[in-house]
């Protein structure tokens, strides 16, 4: 049986009842790239009429987060989530699904989307404050640095309370100047898409938040009690991301590398996260190559 031709899918995708999309996540708000003709008549989004932008149109929760926590979540494992629209309508639940593109290293989100029973509230537009470009990186998606130095302030207070710890790992993209310079900014765009994506791919416990932290830096709050487990988990991405092949000629290993520093604390006393950062800053500012950028 012959596979069935690519138009033919896509009557197929449009005839199908659920409301399902799918959204860019390389662009601030995640527009919406493609939608069936159901969500189209749920959502009153039509992505043939310009690229709306899905995050100014609803509020995700997943698990109980919202926010950068949401976000965090959605754009690294499949889940259930809910979806607050910013004007009065009724609450949206589905399924979502990262999907990484193929080529340019372009990554999308399928959503599938119905209406939770109930009588819609009608509710007021939000702030577009951790939806907006100053929330989200541009490039990879991630939240920035303001945004994870507030879910770590978050999680070290219920560190504090539970006695239990908190990690922290950044990661710097070796050379990185001189692999934008050789190659260009897409290039070097593609490189931080392709790192991020290992990283939230690889850090898939509910606990774990991965964000931009820097020019060249990416960080990761990581759900593990264990502070030789953290170490070896650093260590095992830095090989993942040899293991990707990106050719680097002006360094010495011939591929795109990262360096880690790791800060791992129960929280006790007046001690403070940013303490916490400035410890895994100064182990990256120890190795070789160590980037203003990486110290904020």
């Amino acid at each position: 049986m012959s596979a069935p031709s690519p138009e033919l899918l896509a009557r197929i995708l449009d005839a199908l009842p659920a409301a399902t999309a799918l959204l860019d996540l390389d662009r601030p708000g995640w527009p919406v790239a493609w939608a069936n003709t159901a969500f189209c008549r749920l959502t009153g989004i039509d992505p043939q009429a310009g690229s709306a932008g899905w995050l100014d149109f609803a509020d995700p929760q997943v698990d109980g987060l919202g926010g950068e926590g949401a976000l965090a979540r959605l754009v690294s494992q499949p889940g259930q989530a809910s979806w607050l629209p910013r004007r009065g309508s009724a609450e949206l639940a589905g399924h979502s699904t990262p999907i990484s593109g193929t080529g340019d290293g372009c990554r999308y989100l399928l959503l599938t989307l119905g209406e939770l029973p109930g009588t819609p509230v009608p509710r007021q537009p939000l702030p577009l404050r951790w939806s907006s470009a100053q929330r989200l990186d541009s490039v990879t998606a991630l939240p920035l640095r303001e945004p994870f130095e507030e879910m770590l302030r978050r999680d070290w207070g219920m560190a504090r309370r539970a006695r239990r710890r908190v990690s922290v790992i950044l990661f710097r993209i070796d050379a990185l100047d001189s692999y934008r310079a050789l190659f260009g900014r897409h290039a070097a765009d593609s490189c931080l898409k392709r790192i991020a994506s290992l990283l939230t791919g690889s850090l898939r416990r509910a606990g774990d938040y991965c964000a931009r932290f820097g020019e060249d830096c990416l960080a990761a709050l990581v759900d593990n009690d264990q502070e030789p487990q953290v170490r070896m988990l650093a260590a095992q991405l830095e090989e993942r991301v040899r293991s990707l092949g990106i050719h680097h000629p002006r360094v010495a290993s011939r591929f795109v590398t990262v360096s880690w520093g790791v800060a791992s604390v129960v929280p006790d006393g007046d001690a403070d996260p940013a303490s916490l950062l400035e410890e895994a800053q100064a182990q990256l500012a120890a190795l070789p190559g160590a980037p203003a950028a990486a110290e904020g």
